[in-house]
């Protein structure tokens, strides 16, 4: 069988990292896969030239249209039910071909303009019932799936490579005093700085800016970048906080060694549909670390992770009061229980194991 995997991303975005690992995991199961990315630079991809403007993203849909016509396929594969995927869907069935779709957020929540908001949920809901097959990371999304008429809905976990994150290789002492932050508790967020990526960021800057005056020894790392970048950085300066950085866009491998740097770390999720169908990226890799984890959670991570974090609340104030708490107790591990779960429900070997279900 032979599978064409389609990410209309590039590696600004989260949902990439799942593409690559989907990608990943395909060859290692000796899948028959070609898999075209956006602006790639990784091995193996095709990569598809795409510039940050409307010109650029019609420049790009006509060369994956391309691709979709020409290309010998049996299987479509693609990420998300967004614009660019409606005519990759469209040229597939054209040509009698199965349509798998990797549906790994409700996209319509994290637009950033009504016009777009409205073309995405249209996509969403119409688009459902064309597929062959959908895979999904949890449970809410895949009963979302099936009430918009899906056919037939799989699970395909949110994995971490718990081989590079892994916290027995990083010397965390040593990672501080080369990042500068020897002596300092360092509060970690990581995040692509993105519309969908960083949509909860303004609590935890909120919360960061109080808590850093409480404690001045506290520092505050955001671990990633991408095209938000400088306008956050223009609001952290409005809001008068200090005791920060951001990275920018990181390696993937190089993500762990930063992550080992924090002595805990955060997350924030408003208890929105967009969220309850959301399963953590970045929840899944601070406890892979074996990190303290402090934060607020809905849907899925609530419910699979939960029980290895501590909860915050949803107020900022909140927010702050747990940081105080965990400062001052100095216990910066997560619950012992929290890397072995995260070894038997979300890692390479259970998205491969998945996989090789899925397609025979």
């Amino acid at each position: 069988m032979k599978i064409l995997l389609i990410n209309f991303l590039d590696k600004r975005y989260g949902s990439t990292y799942r593409a690559r690992q989907i990608f990943r995991c395909l060859k290692e199961i000796n899948a028959d896969v070609k898999y075209i990315e956006s602006n790639s630079s990784i091995e193996g991809a095709v990569s598809i030239p795409q510039a940050d403007n409307g010109f650029g993203y019609l420049v790009a849909m006509a060369i994956r249209s391309f691709y979709c016509l020409f290309l010998s396929y049996d299987v479509i594969y693609i990420q998300k039910f967004i614009l660019p995927a409606v005519p990759c869907i469209a040229i597939a069935k054209f040509r009698r071909k199965k349509v798998y779709v990797d549906w790994d957020d409700l996209d319509s929540d994290f637009q950033r303009t009504q016009f777009r908001k409205n073309i995405t949920k249209g996509i969403e809901a119409a688009y459902p019932k064309k597929a062959s097959l959908i895979t999904v990371h949890n449970e809410y999304l895949k009963k979302h799936a099936q009430n918009a008429g899906a056919k037939d809905v799989r699970l395909l976990n949110q994995i971490v490579d718990t081989v590079s994150f892994d916290p027995d290789k990083y010397d965390s002492a040593e990672t501080k005093i080369q990042l500068n932050l020897k002596n300092k508790v360092v509060a970690g967020f990581l995040c692509t700085l993105t519309h969908g990526g960083a949509a909860d960021l303004d609590i935890i800057a909120e919360a960061m800016n109080e808590a850093v005056r409480k404690y001045p020894q506290l520092f505050f790392l955001i671990i990633g970048g991408g095209p938000l970048e400088t306008s956050f950085k223009e609001s952290f300066e409005g809001r008068g906080l200090r005791n920060y950085r951001i990275t920018g866009l990181l390696k993937q491998e190089d993500v762990p060694k930063y992550v080992s740097a924090c002595d805990f770390c955060m997350v924030y999720m408003r208890d929105n549909p967009g969220n309850k169908m959301r399963m953590s990226f970045k929840t899944l890799e601070y406890l892979a670390m074996n990190k303290t984890v402090v934060g607020n959670f809905t849907g899925e991570t609530l419910d699979k992770l939960g029980p290895y974090c501590i909860h915050t609340g949803l107020r900022a104030e909140d927010f702050v009061k747990v940081i105080g708490k965990v400062i001052d107790t100095g216990n910066f591990l997560a619950p012992h229980q929290a890397r072995k779960y995260i070894l038997e429900n979300h890692s390479i070997e259970t998205m491969k194991t998945q996989l090789k279900e899925i397609f025979g």
